[in-house]
Formats: C-alpha cells, structure tokens, sequence
C-alpha cells in the first residue's frame, strides 16, 4: 500500500512541476536529496557496521547466554512460558541489549532469530503465544539507554548538541516499554 501512496505522491508532484513549468526545479530538489541521502547513509554505515559486527562476535563468542543469564530474572519475568535454556531467551537478550543502544538495524537479525526459535518451540502453530506477543511489544517499544543511530544521524545532519536528546529519548521509550509490558501481562491468555 505505501508504494502507491509514494507512486501517488511522486506522479502528482511531477504534474504540477510540468503544469507549473518548474520541473528542472523538481530534477535539482531530487539530485540534491538523493545526494544528502546518501551522505547521511554513508556516514552512519561505519557505526552500524562496528556494532552489527560487535554483536555478530558476541552471539559468536557465547556472550548471548551471559547476557540471558544476567537479565535471567527479567527474562523469566517477561516470559514465564519459555524454558530456562531456551535458545531464544540468548536472541531476545541480545536483541534488547542492541535496542538498548539504538542499534534497530543490528538488533533486527536477532529479533527475527529470536521470532524463528519461538515459532519452532510453538511447535508450528498458527496462533502466536505469550512470549511471541510480549517479545513484539518489548522489540517495538525499544527501550533506549543511548540512541546512537539518532546521535549518528543528528551529528551527520550538523546538529550543535546531538547528545541532548538522550535523556528524553530514555524516558519516552521507558514509559513505553512499561506501558507495553503492563499491557502485554494483562491481555496474557490464560491457558
């Protein structure tokens, strides 16, 4: 669907710069932002790649079970129903820790290994359990210690003070993870 609202968005401006007379106007404004995207994306691929490749080594090196093993009491809290040594309480730790440092793109092949695991312990079901929809509500909350990919972006943009949003950016993804985890331990089926 968002493809045809972009196509949509995309045919309409191009009209108007043709019924205006300003499409090498449109040609330049193009040029120009396909340039900052890419500076932007390039300045950010050194610190996604140090800490994609830092978590790869981790998981690697065995430290996703030290870190389930330290977050074992929250862990076991968040998901009651998963067996102590659960292949994929070592994906959701991991997972929550690159979150934690704003790493969603590092984060991302854990959360899905984390999703595969569940889905295998679900033994196929089509119907998702207690621990798929609190590890969903924990990964879109994404509590952020330190927002790197944000810092990144906001230093590459030119930013004065880029560390200024840490703070709030802390607080508003904490309020959100406890609203979640509250909401997700209410609405837990019952067996």
């Amino acid at each position: 669907m968002t493809k045809y609202v972009w196509a949509g968005m995309i045919l309409v401006g191009v009209s108007v710069g043709v019924m205006t007379g300003r499409l090498s106007s449109i040609g330049d404004a193009l040029l120009e932002s396909a340039s900052t995207a890419a500076t932007i994306c390039l300045s950010m691929l050194g610190i996604h790649a140090l800490f994609m490749g830092m978590l790869g080594i981790a998981s690697a090196a065995g430290i996703d079970k030290a870190v389930s093993r330290f977050f074992s009491f929250l862990l076991k809290w968040l998901f009651p129903d998963l067996k102590k040594d659960s292949p994929a309480l070592g994906y959701i730790a991991l997972n929550i820790s690159a979150n934690m440092f704003g790493m969603g793109n590092a984060a991302t092949p854990f959360g899905l290994k984390a999703m595969a695991e569940l889905q295998r312990e679900n033994g196929g079901r089509q119907i998702a359990r207690d621990a798929m929809g609190m590890f969903a509500l924990l990964n879109t909350a994404s509590v952020q210690l330190l927002p790197l990919s944000i810092l990144s972006l906001l230093a590459a943009a030119g930013s004065k003070n880029p560390a200024g949003i840490v703070a709030p950016v802390f607080l508003v993804t904490l309020a959100t993870a406890a609203f979640a985890v509250l909401g997700g331990k209410l609405c837990r089926r019952r067996k």
